[in-house]
């Protein structure tokens, strides 16, 4: 049964993701999954906290990605996130959300390390 209020989730990765969420979209009134689905053993990060953990090698990292077609897949997510590590990641699973507090939007990544 259809649900408006639930985004739809794909496993493909190379698959255009609602990464952007904006806080007056009511579908994100909760965090949704938009890739994937979780799994045991894997390690979830924040992407701001990525971001601001890995500042000095964020640039270089979304450089290498931008090989890959769509900046909004898993695939260019799993390969800056393999650069900002220096360990390559498989992403299982994202989730998108808007911090209710200051409307910015956020993603969850949780990943394997090969």
């Amino acid at each position: 049964m259809y649900n408006p209020f639930v985004f739809p989730t794909t496993f493909d990765k190379k698959a255009k993701l609602h990464t952007d969420p904006h806080y007056t979209d009511k579908r994100f009134k909760h965090a949704q999954t938009i890739f994937g689905a979780a799994e045991d053993d894997l390690h979830y990060d924040y992407s701001d906290r990525i971001w601001d953990w890995y500042y000095d090698k964020t640039r270089a990292s979304a450089e290498k990605a931008n090989a890959v077609e769509d900046r909004q897949t898993c695939a260019w997510y799993e390969v800056y996130l393999s650069a900002c590590f220096d360990k390559e990641v498989e992403i299982k699973h994202i989730v998108a959300g808007v911090n209710r507090a200051d409307g910015y939007p956020y993603l969850v990544f949780g990943y394997k390390i090969k």
